[in-house]
């Protein structure tokens, strides 16, 4: 770790780096934790791979999402606020609209 990076080794030939801002402050991974990471570039101008954190989590989000509306699975959103024709809701992080139906 350095003041702007985090060091991840997923097994490839090098290793990749996560912008620490993707981490809570107190969030912050320890050496031999496991995370979910997404692979967005193979390499940078210095050779790592460039991970991020917050991509996996949102894919992991959407992912779950998908799996609610196929499966019918009924879930609990935190609405954000109203706006015409519906609302803006929170479901564990991931903000989405939902449409307004009489």
């Amino acid at each position: 770790m350095n003041e702007k990076d985090i060091l991840i080794d997923i097994g490839f030939k090098s290793e990749g780096l996560i912008d620490r801002s993707e981490f809570l402050q107190n969030a912050l991974p320890q050496i031999g934790d496991k995370i979910e990471v997404y692979l967005e570039y193979f390499e940078d101008r210095n050779g790592n791979l460039v991970l991020s954190k917050e991509k996996a989590d949102f894919m992991r989000r959407w992912r779950d999402i998908r799996e609610f509306y196929e499966k019918e699975i009924i879930f609990t959103c935190k609405i954000l606020r109203r706006i015409k024709g519906g609302m803006i809701v929170d479901i564990d992080g991931f903000k989405d609209f939902f449409l307004a139906v009489k």
